[in-house]
């Protein structure tokens, strides 16, 4: 019988970036360990893995962090529990504008909206690209008047296609939060400074 892969691997966790929709801002933690606005609000600018977007129920504890089951787009997604919502998972690389890898998770039905048309334009271009990621703009969000108030729709873009930065994690490797290892991101960062100009 093969391994059971219950060891969890450590070294391996991806920094956050996430999104106030009340704001209309993202945020980042910096080297200090200070949660900061992502570019004062102004538009940024980052390779998107829209190819391996994982989508699922999510929960968030402020104790014990996030509960994500979370699968390929395209798979079969789990049922939703109660208390969990719809949410997605998804990786970006920018050297400069985000400062590496990141990961952003989200069950904010507005991003999820901004993100399921962007993964839509993604499928549509993709084509066009073989092997290529797509750069993503951000610029600036939308306000949106509800019931519970104002929130704040981000607002993106398909500004170019790169080759896949070895940050990501392999296509066929799937997801569900494996990540690459330090030190590949790492390379992967000085590789890309120069190819990646944000």
């Amino acid at each position: 019988m093969g391994k059971l892969g219950l060891k969890r691997r450590t070294g391996n966790i991806i920094p956050f970036m996430k999104y106030n929709a009340k704001l209309g801002r993202f945020y980042i933690r910096n080297e200090d360990g200070d949660e900061v606005e992502l570019n004062d609000g102004a538009p940024w600018k980052a390779v998107a893995d829209l190819e391996n977007i994982e989508i699922g129920p999510m929960k968030f504890d402020k104790a014990t962090g996030p509960d994500a089951r979370l699968v390929r787009a395209g798979e079969e997604v789990p049922p939703i529990p109660d208390g969990f919502k719809m949410g997605f998972r998804l990786l970006w690389f920018g050297e400069k504008s985000l400062g590496g890898l990141r990961e952003l998770m989200s069950t904010s039905a507005l991003v999820g909206d901004a993100i399921e048309e962007l993964h839509e334009r993604f499928e549509a271009e993709a084509p066009k690209h073989p092997g290529k990621a797509p750069v993503v703009q951000y610029n600036g969000a939308t306000p949106n008047r509800g019931s519970y108030g104002t929130n704040y729709r981000p607002n993106f873009e398909i500004v170019g296609w790169v080759d896949r930065p070895d940050a990501f994690p392999d296509v066929e490797d799937g997801g569900s939060g494996s990540g690459p290892t330090p030190s590949r991101a790492d390379a992967a960062a000085s590789i890309l400074d120069d190819d990646i100009p944000f």
